[in-house]
């Protein structure tokens, strides 16, 4: 078991099943690197950086 000031008692299966998530506002920042779009598509590039 891990002991942090910050997050308290954390154990292993904890850290390795934190999820990050990108906001609208950070994906704006790189939206310019990301492929543009075509044809008829379903998930956004933020949902798809988000899966991942």
């Amino acid at each position: 078991m891990i002991t942090t000031s910050l997050l308290g008692s954390v154990t292993l299966f904890d850290i390795t099943n934190m999820v990050m998530k990108i906001t609208e506002t950070q994906y704006q920042h790189i939206e310019h690197c990301m492929p543009r779009q075509r044809g008829d598509v379903s998930h956004c590039n933020l949902q798809i950086l988000n899966a991942i």
